[in-house]
């Protein structure tokens, strides 16, 4: 189990904190593990859930593992940090960015004024601001927006919408990082203060794209564009 990025299959024990996750491997030995997403994950954080560890030994760390998979009828990768990532790669395989066609060039962490923003994508049409937001909830192939309320993003998605009204063309997008999902629903039991968020940007005429992804044990990559909708 020595080295960094060793995979390990676990069983999820219990969450004391939002970071911090128990899990029991399989030879029985329950370990501390970093858990990379701040949502409530009260769909996956279920004693004896099957979940995935990545050994990362560093003196510095307060554990030596990372929680990177969980199942759900299908796995569920929860490295949220991964999404602008993730985008970046699927838009350098010449994948539009919804109707704004192919990108020609991608800047990541980009500020405008006090916020900082994920993507600014060059295409030919002129360039397009892009905050992406990770996703994990499904109900029935229908993928859920987040019941975490998060000023933050809130915050992130206003300033989206204040460029559009400035005649700047802007994206919402949202990597949900499952594959059993075809289709975002915006509504639902979701955090209204996302719901509204969303609303608001897109009544400002920012453009909420979504994506599935395929993910395995090991590896995630977004596998398709998803259907928007509204309820």
């Amino acid at each position: 189990m020595s080295g960094d990025g060793t995979v390990l299959a676990a069983r999820f024990v219990d969450r004391p904190n939002r970071f911090l996750v128990v899990a029991e491997l399989d030879d029985g030995r329950r370990v501390d593990a970093y858990l990379p997403n701040t949502g409530r994950l009260t769909h996956l954080c279920v004693p004896g859930r099957p979940i995935v560890l990545r050994h990362d030994p560093d003196p510095r760390r307060k554990t030596e593992y990372t929680v990177i998979r969980a199942w759900d009828d299908t796995w569920v990768a929860l490295e949220a940090s991964l999404a602008p990532r993730l985008l970046v790669e699927w838009l350098s395989a010449g994948h539009p960015l919804g109707p704004f066609g192919p990108a020609r060039s991608v800047e990541t962490e980009v500020t405008v004024g006090t916020h900082r923003l994920d993507l600014r994508v060059v295409t030919a049409g002129g360039p397009v601001w892009v905050e992406v937001k990770s996703g994990g909830r499904s109900d029935t192939g229908t993928a859920l927006l987040s019941k975490t309320p998060s000023s933050r993003g809130a915050s992130h998605l206003a300033t989206l919408a204040h460029l559009a009204r400035k005649g700047e063309h802007a994206v919402a997008a949202f990597v949900v990082q499952r594959g059993d999902v075809r289709r975002l629903l915006i509504g639902g039991d979701a955090d209204e203060g996302w719901i509204d968020a969303v609303r608001s940007a897109h009544d400002a005429g920012v453009v909420v794209c979504a994506y599935g992804c395929d993910v395995t044990e090991t590896t995630v990559r977004i596998g398709r564009e998803l259907e928007v909708v509204w309820g």
